[in-house]
């Protein structure tokens, strides 16, 4: 393996590293900023909205991560 590959491997798992970090962190911010909260205050389709949209952006978050081989 070159220098370059070995490079860009260590960075790819340094990115790994830090969206896992950010995963954990995301677990904590609706208790932080009191969603059950102001999502009770909403109307539906903006609750449903929002649900869906926090939802996509999760998955596209865990797709989106570098994988090994």
């Amino acid at each position: 393996m070159t220098s370059t590959a070995q490079t860009l491997l260590v960075h790819f798992r340094v990115i790994g590293v830090v969206m896992a970090g950010l995963v954990v962190v995301n677990v904590c911010v609706p208790k932080r900023f009191h969603w059950r909260e102001e999502m009770a205050r909403l109307s539906l389709l903006n609750r449903q909205i929002f649900q869906a949209h926090a939802v996509f952006l999760q998955c596209r978050r865990s797709r989106s991560s570098p994988r090994s081989s």
